[in-house]
Parts: structure tokens; sequence; C-alpha cells
């Protein structure tokens, strides 16, 4: 099953003890696995739903079949969970939670299917937890904030108003934890939901031990390029970073890459290695990480954001082929002179070719 919407918080809250696990064979014994319970018992309910979230199939075909069966009987034994509990019940509020992460795993696999109705149930649960608000709570809006992102510009802007009122939400728990992860993570990524076409705020120590402040940078076009070096996907941008780097930046463009390593010594070996032209900023704290990445939610890397003259965000993901694309956007005489310098040196090339009679 997918972890976008299995909750590991989830499991061992359902979870009592040790679970030897099932391995249905026959068809027979397949649809009695999936079948729901017919019982008025919480507890064998909760037993069942377990079951059904730790089997681990054993071929393809067993985990296709899993996947068409799981969620309806997880579906159907919260339900069931629901009817027999009351609503302030500990048990209710997980199984309630179970269908909310189901719903969520649909809006994943259905770009079209209306998300609005989702959010306003996953907003109307966490507001009904209150100040008890736990662990849960929280996984559930980041589950629902990671699938609303990775979608369309609608659901987007619903992912910024979730986490905002999570937030919101969230700060006053009377979990110390929960509320750190408000302020720290869920406030954060609401902000940068919000970054396009708003300024960014980048303050810091570059590398060579120097402050920085990104409005000095006011007046040229600036990539921000949260990185580390032990993240891979981070390092196959470079060499795209460094193309556009050399195309642009004479005609001012710059970059400022804020490096989230630990360690100062490995960030310090590969720079030797690889000496990149342009600004770096690392806070040599031992423990990783940069304020601004915490100011703006950045829990994925890379995380490359575009930022304007005006020092207004134009697109919090600046990577790949859209670097290239959003550039020539930002510098069209550039892309007209190569152009032309480009018909001139075919002109060139084939006059030579073709000498005159």
């Amino acid at each position: 099953m997918s972890r976008t919407w299995l909750s590991l918080a989830l499991l061992l809250v359902f979870c009592s003890g040790a679970f030897a696990q099932e391995q249905p064979s026959g068809d027979k014994e397949q649809a009695n696995f999936y079948a729901v319970p017919d019982v008025d018992d919480s507890s064998a309910l909760k037993d069942f739903i377990v079951k059904i979230l730790s089997h681990e199939p054993r071929s393809r075909a067993e985990a296709k079949t899993h996947q068409q069966n799981a969620i309806g009987a997880i579906r159907g034994a919260a339900g069931k969970i629901m009817k027999l509990e009351k609503e302030d019940s500990e048990t209710y509020k997980v199984a309630e939670a179970v269908l909310l992460q189901i719903d969520i795993q649909d809006l994943s696999n259905n770009s079209q299917a209306p998300a609005k109705p989702v959010v306003d149930r996953v907003m109307g649960f966490v507001k009904k937890i209150g100040k008890k608000s736990g662990g849960f709570e929280a996984e559930l809006l980041m589950m629902l904030g990671n699938v609303l992102e990775n979608s369309t510009p609608e659901r987007l802007a619903l992912a910024g108003e979730a986490y905002a009122e999570g937030a919101k939400l969230l700060s006053e728990s009377e979990d110390e934890q929960v509320r750190e992860f408000a302020k720290l993570k869920l406030a954060g990524m609401g902000r940068r939901i919000g970054l396009p076409g708003n300024a960014i705020e980048v303050k810091g120590t570059t590398h060579a031990g120097q402050p920085f402040d990104i409005s000095t940078l006011k007046g040229k076009v600036v990539l921000v390029d949260f990185w580390a070096t032990w993240c891979g996907p981070c390092l196959m941008e470079i060499p795209n970073m460094l193309d556009n780097y050399k195309r642009f930046g004479p005609h001012g463009f710059e970059i400022v890459g804020i490096s989230l390593d630990q360690s100062r010594d490995r960030l310090d070996e590969m720079l030797k290695v690889r000496q990149l032209p342009w600004i770096i900023l690392h806070e040599d704290t031992g423990k990783g990480g940069h304020p601004a990445a915490d100011y703006y939610g950045v829990h994925a890397i890379p995380a490359m954001f575009l930022v304007g003259r005006d020092g207004k965000v134009i697109s919090t993901s600046a990577n790949g082929d859209a670097l290239t694309r959003l550039l020539e956007e930002q510098f069209p005489k550039v892309v007209e002179a190569e152009k032309a310098a480009a018909k001139e040196s075919a002109e060139k090339e084939s006059a030579k070719e073709s000498p005159a009679k």
C-alpha cells in the first residue's frame, strides 16, 4: 500500500500488540480475507484494518488483487467503527482519519476530482480535534498538501490555504512538538506556495564568511537554489545551471546556492573539486539546514526559485528545462542576439561551401 496515505502514526495507534500476518491463497480465502467482519466490535474491526494494512503481497498478481480490494475493505471497516463509537472517542477519530487518508489518495489518483470537499473535511477534522491535536492531524495535513501541490494551479492554491489554516489551528495544540511542526513546517510551506508574485527574503552567511542579503541583487534575475552535496538530483542540476550561468550571467543573471549540508568539511571538499562560480550560502552550525529553508517550508530538494529583477518570485519550480525556458523569457535580447549570430555563422559557412562562380 502506498505510504502517501498509510501513516505510521495511525498504524501505531491501531496496533495494540504484535500481529501475525495472514497469507490468503485461494480465491475463496482471498474473498474471506477482505470481507469486513460482521460484528459490532470496534476492537475486532481495528484488528481487521491492521491486518489489511500489514499484508505484504508475495507476487504481482497478488499485489494487484490487494490494491483492488484493500481500500474498499478498510473503508467499510472504518465506517462501521464510526457508527459504533462516540464521536469524541480516540478510536472514532482515528477511523475518521483513515477515511480521510483514503479520500486524499483518491485525489492523488484523479487530478480532475473536486478537491475542495476533501480539503473542507480534513480542515473540519483538525478543527474539531482542537487543542488536543496530535501527530495524525499533522500527518493528514502533510499528505493533503503534498497531493495538492503536485497537481493543478487550483489545487496548489487550496494547498496554500490548507497549510495556512492548518498552521494556525495546530499552533494552539497542547502538544509542543505539534506546535513546533506548525511553526516550522506548515506555516513555511504556506509562505512558499504564496511566493510567486511576491518578494522573497533570503539572508545568511556566504561560504567565504560574509553577510548576505538577497535585496542587494535587486535589478538582477536570481536563481535561489536549495541544495546539498549529498543530494543526487541537486548535483544533476549543476551542469544545466552552469550552462545557463555562462549564457545569461554576463547579462544580469545570478545564482544563490543555499547549502543545507550539515558537514562544512564535505561542502568544502565538493567546492574544491567543482568550483561553482556563484554565491554559496551555508550556516556552519553543525545541524544542517538553513533559516531560509525553514522559513519557506522547503522539505524536498532541489528546490529552485527564480526571482525577477524587481525582487519578486517568478517561479518556485525553476529546475531542469524550465530554468532555461524561464531565463529565455527574461532575456529575450540575448536569445535574439544568439539567433542572429547563428544565422550569420550559417550564412558564412554556406558561402564557403558555395563560392561565387
